[in-house]
């Protein structure tokens, strides 16, 4: 990622979901060096500007859902991952109707779900801003 001004940053960006209760998060990180981190909320600040627009091309949301798939293909190969389904109860049918059904719900996604998930919950009343270090 570059924010303008010639840098580059370490980037990760991921989501945090809760099974049992009603909440999760998204966040994106940056490793910087230090007083820069206005550039990266404001590079960050256009994307999802872009994204809630709608501004998301069908080659990159390619880019971005074909490792998902095949993250997810390769992991249903371990036991890591069959161990994972198991582990909250064997008896819970609604996980394991997820799991039968999530690769066709991956593969149906489309730019303008991301674009609305975005615009529901990408919200500035919503976002906390945290820098940390020099």
């Amino acid at each position: 990622m570059t924010c303008g001004s010639g840098l580059s940053y370490s980037v990760g960006a991921g989501p945090v979901s809760s099974t049992g209760f009603d909440f999760g998060y998204f966040s994106a990180t940056a490793t910087m060096p230090g007083g820069k981190s206005q550039l990266f909320f404001d590079a960050t600040g256009k994307t999802v500007t872009a994204v809630k627009a709608g501004e998301i091309g069908a080659d990159e949301f390619e880019r971005s859902r074909t490792p998902m798939l095949a993250s997810y293909r390769q992991s249903r190969q371990t036991n890591e991952y069959w161990m994972g389904l198991l582990n909250a109860g064997w008896d819970m049918e609604a996980k394991f109707d997820r799991a039968r059904h999530f690769e066709q719900a991956l593969e149906s996604v489309t730019a303008a779900d991301v674009a609305a998930v975005a615009r529901k919950y990408l919200t500035d009343a919503r976002m906390i801003k945290i820098s940390a270090g020099m």
